[in-house]
């Protein structure tokens, strides 16, 4: 019937199923799954994969309803048969399934639909984002009511927290600094020994230690 099943709270990591339902005709009881989840919205997460495969189901290759709280990373989804023509079904049997994030990639050529098709709808919160990728071209409307949730004060967003240690801070603000300008190199001084000073080339009262900052005349200068 279904290669794994879980239910709230179920957790599988770096499984693989393969060939589930190979050779069954008969679907009237249940549509068999690779991956078969429900009822999954009681607990937070209420379902996590990670790294698991799906190959070659005779049905849908992922399953997922009454889903709330649903994390799913990297998960292979390779040729099913699918049911109805899609490979997987994420709430498509009920409608449930939300504040959820999904990473599926799949390929195949026995469906028309892998993941995502024609007039399906991904309800996406203002806290999560959606990433979709499709081999041919395809054509999203989308909507929101923000400005309601903004009026009656319910918006919620997804922030990042970024810890930054003084050593950083004190980097930025380093780099932010203005660079200080040149300073000017000091004037070339030539200093002779007190004696050396003649006394007719110094200022009044004499040549001597206080005298030793006045600009002595060139010898092409001098009088």
């Amino acid at each position: 019937m279904n290669g794994f099943y879980t239910t709230n709270g179920g957790k599988l990591y770096n499984c693989i199923e393969k060939d589930t339902a190979v050779g069954r005709t008969d679907f009237a009881y249940r549509a068999p799954a690779g991956y078969y989840s429900v009822p999954t919205r009681s607990v937070n997460p209420s379902l996590v994969m990670e790294n698991c495969t799906s190959i070659n189901s005779n049905g849908y290759g992922l399953q997922v309803d009454f889903a709330k709280n649903v994390q799913i990373k990297n998960f292979h989804l390779e040729n099913p048969a699918g049911i109805n023509g899609k490979g997987a079904s994420l709430g498509g049997t009920n409608g449930q399934f939300s504040d959820s994030s999904v990473d599926i990639i799949a390929s195949g050529d026995r469906v028309d639909t892998l993941a995502f098709g024609p007039k399906d709808h991904f309800v996406v919160p203002p806290w999560f984002s959606l990433t979709l990728q499709a081999d041919d071209e395809v054509v999203l409307f989308s909507f929101s009511d923000r400005p309601v949730q903004q009026k009656l004060d319910l918006l919620g967003e997804k922030r990042s927290r970024v810890t930054v240690t003084a050593e950083q801070v004190e980097l930025m603000q380093r780099r932010n600094r203005p660079a200080a300008a040149p300073s000017a190199p000091a004037p070339a001084r030539h200093e002779e020994d007190d004696d050396d000073i003649p006394f007719d080339r110094c200022p009044a009262g004499g040549g001597r230690a206080q005298d030793r900052a006045a600009t002595h005349l060139l010898p092409e200068e001098a009088p």
